[in-house]
This record gives C-alpha cells, structure tokens and sequence, in this order.
C-alpha cells in the first residue's frame, strides 16, 4: 500500500474512533463518593473548584461540631481541613479575596452566636474576626465587590417570626455596617447572586414560606419578586447559567424532593426533575455548571432524632457531556499507537 494512503486511512479511523468513544452525555443526577463524616445544618463555600462543608451536627439534639472537610468534584475525593475554631451549625459562609468568612449560626436551642470566622484554605489556618451586632442562626450569606451580606435568620428573641437584618461586613476593615433589611422577616432562607443582585428565597416565619426578594447592594433596596411554585424552608439554593436553583428543604412538617428553576431575567418559574430523595439541612453548592448537594437529612423535626445523609448527588441541569475514565484511557492509547504507526511509517 502506499504509505502516504495508509497513513491518511489511519488517520480517518482515529477520528472516527476518538468521536465514538471519547464522550458520553451524563445523567441527571449521579451519586458521588460519600462525605466521610455523615451531617446536617453544614454551611459550604467554593474556592478554585473545591467545595468546603463546614460545622454542622453530627447527633440528635442539635449538638454542634467544628469539622472541616473539602470535596474535589474533579477526584471525587474527600480531604479533611482543620477544625473551625469555634462548633456550630446553621452558620453561614461567603468568600472574599480567597479567604471563607463563617459567620453566626446555632449550639442549641436558644443560644446562638455573632460570631466571625475567617478560613484561609491555603495556609489550612483559621482567625478570628470582629463579632456580627446581631446573635443569629440560620441566616445566609452572600459577597458582592469584597462585602459579604449576612441575611435574616432568627435568635432566641425572634425564635417564631425571624428576623430581617442584613449586615455588610468589610473585610478589609473588619467592620460592619446595618443595612435595609427584607421586607419579609425570616428564618431558614437561601441566597444566590446573579448579575450582583442577591436573591433571597423561601425561608419560614413559624409556617413554610415561597417568598423571593430581590436585594442591590449598591442602591440598598429590596424588592418583591414573584413567589415560588412550593413553600420551602431550610432548603438550598445555587446558580447555573445565570439560572437559579432552589432545592429540597421542609413544606410544613414534610421533607421534599422539589427542584425548581427561578429565571430572573423572565422573573419565572419553572418545574425541574425531583431530586432522589428528601433532603433537608445540607449544603448545595455549583461548581463547572453542575450543582452538587452533600450531607442533609431526610427528615425533620427540630432539634429531633432524624436520619442524617451522607451522600454527595450531583445534578446536571443542562445535560451537559463528561469525558469518562474509560473513554480517556481509550482515547490515550489511540493517541499512542497512532504516534508508533506514525513514526515506523514515515520514515
């Protein structure tokens, strides 16, 4: 045969055989390696594509704890961190200038904290902050431009209502600042950032709430938004393609599966796929497009015996393809020996 014909032939078999095998659109949702210390009520933050699940509860009767751990969705691998200063949970995390800031959370019933906390993932090391003006659990937190916005919440004084607050923190000052609170006072919310508006959703205010409100930090005002389709409270929330997600949580007394899709450009909703369980109290955060939900439990009652999670699901709201391990080992090996072939015959 010859040679510059064989060669052009080998090359159309490798690119046939490198578009066969090298992708493979993924499932909806896919388990992943579990976290090695099963919790609930964790707060979360990600940091160059690594999601660090921080405090939480381990036991029944709410009883805090400091562990570190951080997920790689890459390796799907588990690493352990040090230990948060001071045990909590339902605390709430933010990033700035690639350094996690935990703030407030719960060690019980009726005794919650002001506390600030500050993770360098790169020295492993923790430091503490100036204390939040207001006690608070079950807030949530958010940065936009090097401020973090910690949000409603409740403390032992606003156990049933929840309260409204929002404090920006200034981490180069390390100092706060009061600012407009919600309209809607409440406890148990999730908070997401799309175009540098913060997106307060559901939440609870002695009953389930689907409540949405929209905050701009710059102007410092609150706006009403269209409600969910659901009632959720202590759920989670993250953002794809400028979309975001709200997840599971508690409709009254009853842990739900329900996923639904919030556009804010359209200010719509819309019904997603459920996810494979009830889940309640985890941390919910996007890395690459893909929405990962660790820990949890999968039901609830308050201060309560409820059976603690420790799976780690990964939902791909836009199908999106994954190169998988066979298809990467397959794909070396062609390169190899279309390289030999290459060689021995070009001679």
């Amino acid at each position: 045969m010859n040679t510059r014909l064989f060669v052009y032939a080998l090359l159309v078999l490798f690119f046939i055989s490198f578009g066969q095998i090298s992708y493979a659109k993924e499932d909806i949702w896919t388990t992943k390696k579990d976290m090695p210390n099963p919790r609930a009520g964790t707060c979360s933050a990600v940091m160059n594509g690594k999601i660090y699940v921080i405090g939480g509860s381990t036991i029944a009767a709410g009883v805090p704890i400091s562990i570190v751990e951080e997920y790689d969705p890459i390796k799907d691998t588990w690493t352990r961190k040090a230990d948060m200063p001071t045990p909590r949970f339902f605390a709430a995390a933010a990033v700035v200038d690639g350094k996690i800031y935990v703030i407030g959370g719960g060690q019980g019933l009726f005794t919650y904290l002001n506390t600030l906390e500050e993770y360098n993932p790169a020295t492993d090391k923790w430091t503490t902050k100036a204390d939040m003006p207001t006690k608070r659990g079950m807030l949530d937190a958010e940065a936009v431009n090097g401020k973090i916005y910690a949000i409603g919440g409740y403390n032992a004084n606003d156990f049933v209502t929840g309260i409204g607050i929002v404090g920006e923190y200034d981490p180069k000052l390390d100092t706060w600042t009061q600012k407009a609170s919600m309209n809607v006072p409440r406890y148990g919310i999730s908070t997401s950032i799309v175009n540098g508006n913060i997106y307060a959703i559901g939440g609870g205010q002695a009953a389930s709430l689907s409540t949405v409100e929209l905050y701009d930090p710059v102007s410092d005002k609150w706006e009403i938004k269209n409600n969910m389709p659901t009632t959720h409270e202590y759920l989670s929330t993250a953002v794809v393609d400028n979309k975001i997600y709200a997840l599971g949580g508690i409709n009254g007394n009853s842990c739900i599966d329900n996923v639904e899709m919030y556009d804010p450009k359209t200010d719509t909703w819309t019904i997603e796929p459920k996810m494979p369980e009830p889940n309640v109290a985890f941390s919910c955060e996007s890395v690459d497009q893909r929405i990962y939900i660790i820990g949890g439990e999968s039901s609830f009652v308050f201060f309560g015996n409820n059976p603690l999670l420790p799976s780690v699901r990964e939902y791909n709201p836009l199908g999106l393809p994954a190169v998988s391990t066979t298809s990467v080992s397959q794909q070396n090996k062609l390169a190899t020996k279309w390289g030999t072939i290459k060689t021995s015959h070009l001679r």
